[in-house]
């Protein structure tokens, strides 16, 4: 008999415990002034216990405690002193409520943070998509702050596809003293940099590629990582060792590690690097370094029959490679051929990752991944 009293009591101090957390959410509730935040204080405390029907002094019954009209004494019964978590007594007949468990819980926090943030003024949204992108780039064009066949190029390409603009924001700025970069990408907050006077005919189109990436379907990136693999391996099989040591420390350079600048710079001086190299440092420069050459070299020859034949036949040339096996660009051309149709290319992220991040097929020239 004593075991069964002990039972009946620990699962009234339970239901007690729930009940007054219930009445917490619902004392909010009633002082909230945001439906939807009071709808869902509402939601969350008939999930966790029902609404306690408390009888008025007439017998009949009242409104459930933080539904409608929440008595006074109810949102203060129970309420600890000095941090005491002892039971007080309650009115009108109730149980006495233990409120010795933590008043607001995390659900309750977050609902309340949210509720702050809407009653705090918004900061101001950074301007971004195919307008801003054609703001910052024409502006730069005007003022000189950008090389005018770049960025005449990045709106030959937007022309193409507006969507690859989807999503992105475009800032020229002042490049930091002695930084030898050109134009910089964060995936996370989708942002292109572009330095004013660093930068090349070709910087804003590979950063608006760097863009693209999470737009390819996975077996674009999938080819574009085969095409880096082969190309790097037939690369690194005459590297020298110092040549090689050299394409390590571009790696680092290139990850914002600048400890091995200096490195970079003398194997540059020395020959034993060459701009070219660049491409090679991962798979998502190899895809953004000859992107943007493949553009380049298909708008400089817009409005030339000539030069349109020869471009046409350098891609054909490089198809029929790739069909047969031989190192080409024919996976590049077929992911700058999806980038530039709006059709297949909505601005949708379909990949995760950057190509260099992919979970399986992904690497770079330090990575373990890497042919040698």
């Amino acid at each position: 008999m004593a075991k069964i009293r002990q039972d009946i009591a620990k699962k009234r101090e339970a239901e007690a415990k729930k009940q007054a957390a219930a009445d917490e959410l619902r004392a909010a509730a009633a002082a909230e002034t945001d439906p939807e935040v009071k709808a869902a204080l509402i939601k969350r405390a008939d999930a966790i216990a029902p609404a306690k029907k408390q009888e008025k002094t007439d017998g009949t019954p009242s409104e459930p405690v933080g539904t409608g009209g929440v008595r006074k004494e109810a949102g203060q019964e129970g309420v600890p002193k000095d941090g005491d978590a002892g039971v007080q007594a309650a009115k009108g007949g109730e149980e006495a409520l233990d409120l010795g468990l933590p008043k607001i819980d995390e659900g309750l926090l977050d609902l309340k943070q949210r509720a702050a943030e809407r009653a705090s003024p918004p900061p101001a949204p950074s301007p971004r998509g195919r307008r801003q992108v054609r703001r910052a780039l024409e502006r730069g064009m005007a003022d000189g702050t950008l090389n005018k066949d770049g960025a005449s190029l990045a709106l030959w390409a937007l022309d193409r596809n507006e969507n690859l603009a989807r999503g992105l924001r475009v800032e020229v700025l002042q490049p930091q003293e002695g930084s030898p970069a050109k134009g910089a990408y964060n995936s996370a907050t989708q942002i292109v940099q572009l330095f004013q006077g660093n930068d090349n005919p070709k910087t804003a189109m590979h950063e608006i590629l760097h863009h693209s990436e999470r737009m390819m379907p996975d077996a674009v990136q999938q080819g574009i990582y085969r095409a880096w693999q082969r190309a790097l391996k037939a690369e690194m099989e005459t590297a020298t060792p110092e040549r090689r040591s050299a394409m390590e420390a571009l790696n680092k350079v290139s990850s914002n590690d600048m400890t091995a600048l200096d490195s970079v710079k003398r194997a540059f001086k020395d020959g034993v690097l060459k701009k070219e190299d660049y491409q090679y440092v991962n798979p998502t420069e190899y895809w953004a370094v000859n992107g943007a050459r493949i553009m380049h070299e298909r708008f400089t020859g817009r409005g030339s029959w000539r030069a349109q034949a020869r471009q046409w036949m350098r891609e054909m040339i490089e198809h029929v490679k790739g069909t047969v096996g031989i190192r080409s660009d024919s996976p590049l051309l077929k992911a700058l051929n999806e980038m530039l149709d709006p059709a297949k290319t909505t601005g949708a992220q379909k990949s995760p990752t950057m190509i260099k991040n992919r979970p399986e097929g992904g690497g770079s020239l330090t990575s373990d991944k890497t042919p040698k």
